[in-house]
């Protein structure tokens, strides 16, 4: 099985339970509504990241060595 992003886990966790989970035609559509949201907004967000992340953040050049987790940080940790 392939390895999903949390976008993707979330995306697939919102369809499930609108398709498992009574719900009136309003929340059907607000589900939808967020679904649409995350898979043309947020998924081309997180590909793009992850894609500069492995360029850019796998390997440092300046000292020859993989530093992600100090990337990571730098790039996306808000704290």
């Amino acid at each position: 099985m392939n390895k999903q992003t949390a976008m993707q886990q979330l995306l697939n966790q919102l369809k499930d339970e609108r398709v498992n989970l009574p719900m009136d035609i309003e929340w059907d559509r607000c589900y939808q509504a967020i679904e649409m949201v995350i898979a043309n907004t947020y998924l081309p967000i997180e590909k793009e990241q992850i894609e500069d992340s492995y360029i850019i953040g796998s390997y440092d050049m300046a000292n020859k060595e993989f530093r992600p987790f100090q990337y990571y940080k730098e790039t996306f940790n808000n704290e």
